[in-house]
């Protein structure tokens, strides 16, 4: 037991190091994902019911936005 410990304390940046690269890979794969996502919904956005869709939720955020600003 207290060699596992003395090898982590030894070697923390090692750990350090392969969790970033494991975060930036789960990240990697939510940002491909999010991007496909995106370039499917701006195709629907240019079909004229998705476009009517799109109108209104543009709205909605402006509304949201404006609320929040004079909330300021």
């Amino acid at each position: 037991m207290i060699a596992i410990g003395q090898w982590i304390l030894e070697n923390w940046q090692l750990i350090v190091a392969i969790g970033v690269l494991f975060i930036l890979l789960t990240m990697t794969g939510t940002m491909t994902q999010a991007y496909k996502g995106a370039k499917k919904g701006l195709k629907e956005a240019m079909t004229p019911m998705g476009f009517v869709i799109f109108l209104a939720i543009l709205y909605i955020a402006y509304q949201i936005y404006l609320k929040v600003i004079e909330t300021i």
